[in-house]
């Protein structure tokens, strides 16, 4: 099912369609919004609780970025104003992402991922969106093969692969270091107890298990 969003009765479509994602077929929605107005907090929850259903859909985050301080673009999104201290033009469809977390009802279990798109001077972003690892878990594998979680050097680490560092520990792009010591951190708690607490977690902070 695709949705391309450039229609004012996108409520109304979504609402016809609802119905036939709630039956024994697994879905794949591609959502395709044009601006940031039309994925709200009530569409947003109708999808996460459709069974069986994974979803994909495009952020201009550039423009998030740019207008952030408008409040049209903030009562679209679910940004807070704290997100802002450390938004740029890099990470905003990072931070972008994780805020959508706070609009998972606590009764749905989800996984949500994400992938920034670099082209010219704007970026912009995939959410990827799933209630089984196994989703998640397949769009990680793709994202990983072209960079992690954007399609260029998002943490301005500068590692280059020819010319490695004289300490290894340099080599490490920053999302994975700080990576493994959350999850150091959180064997030593005894928070992770199972291989299925590894998977999980491991998942959630968007790595490959």
């Amino acid at each position: 099912v695709a949705f391309d969003i450039r229609q004012d009765d996108f409520h109304d479509i979504f609402k016809k369609w609802q119905p036939l994602m709630q039956g024994r077929v697994a879905n794949l929605l591609f959502l395709d919004q044009n601006g940031v107005d039309q994925i709200t907090k009530p569409i947003f929850q109708s999808i996460v609780k459709i069974l069986r259903t994974d979803f994909l859909f495009f952020i201009s985050s550039a423009m998030v970025n740019r207008f952030k301080k408008s409040k049209k673009i903030c009562e679209n999104l679910p940004i807070e104003p704290e997100d802002f201290s450390s938004m740029n033009g890099q990470n905003v469809h990072r931070i972008l992402v994780n805020a959508y977390l706070r609009w998972i009802p606590d009764d749905v279990d989800y996984f949500l991922g994400a992938f920034s798109i670099k082209k010219g001077a704007n970026v912009y972003g995939l959410v990827f969106g799933s209630r089984h690892p196994r989703g998640i878990d397949k769009f990680l594998q793709v994202a990983w093969k072209h960079g992690g979680d954007a399609n260029f050097d998002i943490d301005k680490d500068g590692i280059d692969p020819g010319q490695p560092s004289l300490f290894p520990e340099n080599d490490k792009p920053t999302k994975i270091s700080e990576f493994e010591q959350a999850l150091e951190q959180e064997i030593l708690n005894c928070t992770l107890k199972t291989n299925k607490d590894l998977y999980i977690f491991t998942l959630r902070n968007g790595m490959l298990a």
